[in-house]
């Protein structure tokens, strides 16, 4: 991983202490937005666009393009 994806790391641990990784890669991170809200992000492709998932209570997931989130 690039200095660069570190850091990022690091930026996102402060901002929310409650941040998770994904099979133990901290390029793949999770974390709970509200109770049974998750923000999934993949940024192993860093510095290109990450991959965005928000997943809800029910399990449904909205990628990138979350416009019209319900």
């Amino acid at each position: 991983m690039s200095k660069e994806g570190e850091l990022q790391y690091q930026n996102i641990i402060e901002q929310f202490p409650n941040t998770a990784t994904i099979e133990n890669k901290i390029t793949h991170i999770k974390i709970e937005l509200i109770q049974g809200i998750i923000l999934e992000i993949d940024y192993s492709k860093y510095p290109k666009k990450p991959k965005v998932k928000l997943i809800n209570q029910t399990g449904k997931i909205r990628g990138n393009n979350l416009a019209g989130y319900d």
